[in-house]
């Protein structure tokens, strides 16, 4: 029913997955914050 064997050798697929959406998010922090400096908003006085 469960064969640790598949676990095992998934691992690494899931751990590839993992870094990649943490890639993708920091690169769109990185925009973000990059488009914050280029068009700041104006703040009310």
């Amino acid at each position: 029913m469960f064969n640790i064997e598949n676990f095992l050798i998934s691992l690494p697929i899931l751990g590839w997955g993992m870094l990649g959406i943490f890639i993708v998010i920091g690169i769109i922090m990185l925009c973000v914050i990059t488009l914050d400096k280029i068009f700041p908003a104006e703040k009310d006085k």
